[in-house]
Parts: C-alpha cells; structure tokens; sequence
C-alpha cells in the first residue's frame, strides 16, 4: 500500500439516496490513493443490495444487528486499521465532496507534521454558501460543541488554517495512530455525544486538530426532520449526563448536574416545545417534560445507551 493511504468510512443505515449521492461525488476525487468502505448498520431498505450493485469499486461491510453512529463506524475503523491505512476518515453519508477536498487535507497533514487530526470547511448542503463549521471547539457548560462560523455566508473570514481544539465526526481525518493509542468511537451513547468523548479523549492525550479551509464538503441538516421531539430530546439529555459524569471530576460534575437539572426542568421544556411547534410538531409541553424527566431518571440507573433506550419515544 502506498504512504498517505486513506480510508474513507461511511456508515449507510436505509438510506439510498443520501449514500448514493455521497459515494458519486467521491468517484471524482482528485486524490487517488484512498478506499471508500461503507458499513450498512443492518438496513430494511434494499439500499445495500442497491449500492453493491452500482458501486463496485466500493468495499461494503455489512452489520447484522444496527450497532449505533459508534458501533457502526467502530466497524470500519477495525477493518481500516486491519488493512493498514495510515490515515482513517469519517465521513457522514449525507455529505458531498469537493473533488479537492482530499488533496487538501493529505497536503496540510505533510506540511503540519505536528498535527493528527484534520478536517476543512463544512457548507449547508440546501444553502451552498452558508458555513455549518469551520472548526469547533467543545463547549463544557452546554456538554457539547460550538461551531465556529455557523450559519454565516461565506465571505473569506474563515479562509486561513489555524489550529482549533474539536471537529465533528460528520468530517475527520485522524492518523491512525490516533484510533490506536486513544481506542475507538465510545459505544455507550448509541447515537449523538459519541464525537464530543472523541473530541475530549483526543484532547486529553494531547493530538492537535487543524482546520484546512480549502477542503470543502457540503452537508444536509435533515431538512424534513422535526426538531425536539421527545424521542430527540431523551437521547440529547440522556447521553449529555452520561457524558459529563464520565469527563467530570465528581464535584464539579455534581454542580454541573445540579445547574443542569434546575435548567432542564424549569427553562427548557419552554424553549423546546415553543422550538417544536415552529417547525411544525404535534408533541405538546408535557411530552416534552416526560422525555426530559425520563432521560434524568434513566441516567442514574445506567451509564450506558442501549437501542431500546434511543427509540424509546419514537
């Protein structure tokens, strides 16, 4: 295998047309030396057989059972480093690439040798001059991240690379070292939080991220999808608890919790359900109260997200 390898995993869970789009824009790459693996988290939809047969160039690992974003990518991550990659890409499937964007990052990874990890800018797929990240860094009050350049149109501010301290999993290129020494996408979140525990456990053993504003991807933010539903807002607050418990230090964390639950139960079932109506849900407030209620709840009984936890409000 050639130096400067890439794998490229996406995770594709019955959904065809997002992971068919993704997959044509990587057919026109610049950069050859990289594999495009997808890993279908047990999809009812046809769409694997689908995608086998009109991408054969495509390495495809099927999943028997849906194992989450982190089992799922867990798998391609596996069989990256089993094949000796020396760099490991995620990429979500709902994604389009500029045919540069690889060239980009794998020229920025040889000039900055300090660096381990790398991403680039990231465009609002529906509006293809609106920044969705140009960097992020962890946000520890709000037990997530804050994206730099966020709903701005693009205007050249965000055009140098500098260092930033966190980059989503929609869009990372890490040596693969990093997955060696650090371990793999925690699983106890099943879907959400997973990135920012990356985020944190990277940071914590000291690699560096660097944003490289010259490779470009343009991402779709679910468009159709109703925002804090009860199903949404269990999973969110449930893992943002299981988060904070495990980077905390136990007395900051009981402060952090005790300001989290006087925020959760009395300020935001408002802003949500006043959120949720805008866009068109159905859920009335008390829902809204149960799913968090219920989230607080189950948090002290595991420290872990099941599937059966993240469906059930759905």
């Amino acid at each position: 295998m050639n130096k400067n390898s890439v794998a490229i995993v996406l995770l594709n869970w019955n959904s065809y047309n997002h992971t068919k789009e993704c997959l044509e824009s990587l057919k026109k790459v610049t950069y050859k030396n990289f594999e495009t693996i997808v890993i279908d988290n047990a999809s009812t939809d046809n769409s694997l057989k689908r995608l086998k047969d009109e991408f054969e160039d495509v390495k495809f690992i099927q999943s028997d059972i849906n194992k989450g974003f982190a089992g799922g990518c867990n798998i391609g991550i596996s069989y990256s480093l089993y094949k000796e990659y020396d760099f490991i890409m995620l990429l979500n499937n709902d994604t389009v690439v500029d045919p540069n964007f690889l060239t980009e990052l794998i020229k920025a990874s040889k000039k900055y040798e300090d660096y381990s990890i790398f991403s680039g800018k990231a465009y609002y797929y529906e509006e293809p001059n609106k920044i969705h990240m140009a960097g992020a860094k962890i946000n520890w009050l709000k037990a997530n991240y804050h994206r730099y350049g966020a709903d701005q149109i693009d205007k050249n501010k965000f055009n140098q690379i500098r260092e930033v301290e966190f980059t989503s999993a929609y869009f990372l290129l890490a040596k693969s070292e990093v997955f060696k020494n650090i371990g793999f996408l925690c699983e106890d979140y099943f879907f959400g939080q997973e990135e920012v525990d990356f985020g944190a456990r990277y940071s914590n053993y000291g690699y560096k991220v660097l944003y490289v504003p010259k490779a470009k991807i343009w991402h779709k933010i679910a468009g159709s999808h109703i925002p804090a539903t009860p199903q949404d807002i269990y999973n969110v607050y449930r893992n943002k608890l299981i988060f904070m418990e495990k980077f905390l230090k136990k007395p900051l964390f009981v402060m952090w919790r005790l300001m989290f639950l006087v925020y959760s139960y009395f300020i935001s079932p408002y802003k949500l359900y006043k959120l949720h109506v805008k866009y068109g849900g159905e859920h009335d407030i008390d829902d809204i109260k149960m799913a968090i209620k219920t989230a607080i709840k189950d948090s002290y009984k595991s420290k872990k997200m099941t599937k059966e936890d993240f469906l059930k409000f759905n």
